[in-house]
């Protein structure tokens, strides 16, 4: 099967069979295959992940997310017995009318074109292989609440696992491209960067400027600023500023000259320029919609406020 094409921002996630799966002292999972995505939290014991001919070590703290069709195995240590939290789920709802638990099955009987969905992410290619994760203590009480919410199952029962689901992959989607155990901080100093640009908005910064204060080349601060959060310097600052003179315009009936000054723009026809291409209407045309709605909220004269 073909994979598509995909997103990390398309992400609508069905979650088929969240539980609890506990692998008794000294035994094994022998090699199998399931068709849909399986993700594995480890909350207690220790053992071992087999996954496509890998050996991870298992222990609370780990996490693994593979994909559909991936042989995997599971090994519990003499000690005591492994206790996961797991969920079977698809990154869209293209299958959810398969709303029961599909169980893997031997790799001598696993049938490909079963398989629920392919998906090839082109933001977050982490995903098109095995992820394994340490320390990931913060998404179990995530995942306790989705298995408890799935096992109770009252009403808007599937809302609520979504929600902490989406929250899960987001946790695990910034542990991923922050690398907690970067030896140079690089996570540390984009979070300095951002600050900095959050003080000084108002002013003429240029990635010269800004790689100048913190004495790095610009180019490694783009780079950074880019894997950090998916877009270039240039074009964080623009939207930082962006979104302070939406809330001018919305809020406080600034003028469209202020709104861009108060926001760091030096130049309003290119602050135009940029809020047209990202809003779809120019500011001036924004300000009116705007008035125009607080203008119609407003109580006629003797009504209740």
């Amino acid at each position: 099967m073909s994979a598509a094409a995909f997103s990390f921002e398309q992400i609508d996630p069905f979650i088929r069979y969240p539980h609890v799966h506990i692998q008794p002292p000294g035994s094994m999972l022998a090699p199998r295959a399931a068709y849909d995505y399986r993700m594995m939290y480890i909350c207690g014991g220790s053992g071992k992940m087999i996954i496509q001919g890998i050996s991870y070590e298992a222990v609370q703290g780990c996490f693994f997310l593979w994909k559909p069709g991936a042989v995997y195995g599971i090994a519990a240590d003499e000690g005591g017995e492994l206790r996961i939290l797991s969920v079977n789920f698809d990154f869209t709802k293209s299958f959810s009318h398969i709303g029961y638990p599909i169980p893997p099955e031997d790799i001598g009987i696993f049938q490909p074109d079963r398989i629920t969905e392919c998906l090839h992410f082109s933001d977050m290619p982490e995903l098109n292989d095995t992820v394994f994760l340490r320390n990931m203590q913060a998404v179990e009480p995530l995942l306790l609440e989705i298995v408890r919410e799935y096992t109770v199952r009252k009403r808007f029962f599937m809302t609520r696992i979504t929600g902490c689901f989406l929250q899960l992959l987001g946790d695990m989607a910034r542990h991923i491209t922050s690398t907690f155990d970067d030896p140079e901080g690089a996570s540390h100093k984009a979070d300095l960067i951002l600050s900095y640009i959050r003080e000084h908005y108002r002013e003429p910064l240029s990635n010269r400027d800004i790689a100048r204060h913190f004495s790095f080349h610009p180019v490694y601060l783009n780079r950074l600023l880019v894997k950090h959060t998916g877009t270039s310097l240039h074009q964080y600052l623009i939207r930082y500023r962006l979104s302070l003179a939406i809330s001018l315009l919305q809020n406080s009936g600034t003028s469209v000259t202020e709104a861009a000054l108060e926001s760091g723009f030096t130049d309003v026809n290119y602050f135009s320029k940029c809020f047209r291409k990202a809003v779809g209407l120019s500011p001036a045309h924004y300000a009116r919609t705007n008035r125009h709605s607080r203008e119609a909220a407003k109580p006629e004269p003797g009504e209740p406020r």
